[in-house]
């Protein structure tokens, strides 16, 4: 009986491990309480981790000197509050969905001292990292029933990053997630393996936005490749050269790679006529964040004129006041077209997700006349099918394996 149970027992591990290659696309999705309508809630229903963000200007202490989150209104929890509790209701409708707390690195010492205060221990909360970890991250996690701790725009600090280490270690032994987002700067990547060892970070938001400066004129703030590959210097300001320079030593499944739904725009002179202006001419009358509804309002009814670049397989989409324009800009944008180049992008290349960065910026509605959230909607039916088919494939090749597997224990058994 034991060479039986050696092959069914081997049978259905291959199965397993055949099943267990295909993860999940992870989704991840900031969220504002105080930014963003509860109408988008269908929606975030549909993420696979949600950043939440407190409102870092009604943080408070209680008389336990525990951090909590108001709504703004009053003293009231944040707990009480309508959009809270029904922004937790999305983890019922999709239990598989992780909601995290998102901190701003930069906030961290500012709440490493109010609760230094509040107990009137400052030496204590310095010196004793488990206590800190716990009255700063992990008991708000506890109380917001919360799944993990996402760190957002991180850079090395040796206190805080004591105190995030005992954190991610803490969280790791509770079974919780750990995150950290970082912008565009693929050099941070080492500092963060040595700090935090890569292998025990669950997945990095890497939020790419270049600005859009590039061969002395306005380009695509996010390019997915080389805009110019005959310039004769290397422009390493896009997706593509990044993420090659990632691969090169980490696993490139543990990185999420983010999309802007925001518009960067520069006014520029009255008179200007070149669809690229010089750089010169953008820096010197200033540079803004401009929403995608924004953007469509103003080509449906302001006469922007909307162009294209297709440049070594690149797809950009740019946009322009008419000349003589009171408040003439210029704009580089995401449209579905191009959020669908990039969602293709990260199944392609193995990327572990897609990042929504502000995507309140989307158009909510229906301004463009495509539809509420156009561009989320796009993502996520672009990412949402590959995974379908992904699924299927998994399991046909289960079911192959299973009849290969019977095949291979009966011949065994029969030849016994």
């Amino acid at each position: 009986m034991k060479p039986y149970a050696l092959l069914i027992a081997l049978f259905f591990s291959l199965n397993i491990w055949i099943d267990g290659r295909t993860s999940p696309m992870r989704v991840v999705c900031p969220f504002n309480v105080r930014q963003l309508p509860v109408d988008y809630l269908d929606l975030l229903s549909l993420c696979s981790h949600i950043l939440f963000e407190p409102p870092d200007a009604y943080r408070t202490t209680n008389t336990d000197c525990k951090i909590r989150f108001s709504a703004g209104w009053g003293n009231s929890d944040l707990t009480q509050y309508e959009g809270y509790q029904e922004f937790m209701k999305l983890t019922k409708k999709n239990p598989q969905l992780k909601v995290m707390l998102s901190v701003r690195a930069e906030n961290i010492k500012t709440i490493l001292s109010e609760i230094a205060e509040c107990r009137n221990r400052s030496d204590r909360i310095r010196n004793n990292v488990q206590l800190a970890a716990d009255d700063i991250f992990l008991d708000p996690i506890k109380h917001y029933n919360f799944n993990g701790l996402d760190i957002k725009y991180w850079r090395p600090n040796k206190e805080e990053d004591d105190l995030l280490v005992t954190t991610q270690q803490a969280l790791k032994k509770n079974r919780q997630l750990f995150s950290i987002t970082i912008h565009k700067d693929a050099t941070l990547i080492d500092e963060v393996n040595q700090v935090f060892n890569l292998t025990l970070i669950d997945f990095i938001n890497f939020e790419l936005d270049f600005n859009g400066k590039i061969d002395g004129k306005g380009s695509h703030h996010a390019p997915l490749y080389e805009n110019f590959p005959n310039n004769p210097l290397p422009d390493r300001q896009n997706i593509n050269e990044t993420v090659h320079l990632i691969k090169q030593n980490y696993p490139i499944s543990k990185f999420v790679l983010g999309i802007c739904f925001h518009g960067r725009g520069w006014y520029i002179p009255s008179n200007l006529t070149d669809t690229r202006p010089p750089v010169t001419l953008i820096n010197n009358f200033g540079m803004r964040l401009i929403s995608y509804s924004y953007i469509c309002h103003a080509i449906r009814t302001k006469g922007w004129q909307v162009f294209y670049e297709d440049v070594h397989r690149n797809i950009s989409s740019y946009a322009v006041a008419p000349i003589n324009d009171r408040e003439r800009w210029w704009v580089s944008f995401e449209d579905s077209a191009t959020v669908i180049a990039k969602s293709n992008y990260i199944l392609e290349n193995g990327l572990g997700g897609v990042f929504l960065r502000d995507n309140y910026y989307d158009d909510s509605d229906n301004t463009c006349g495509k539809g509420n959230y156009p561009l989320l909607t796009a993502i996520l039916k672009t990412l949402n099918q590959s995974i379908v088919i992904r699924d299927e494939n998994a399991a046909l090749r289960c079911n192959m394996s299973f009849s290969l597997g019977l095949l291979i224990v009966f011949s065994v058994m029969s030849s016994l």
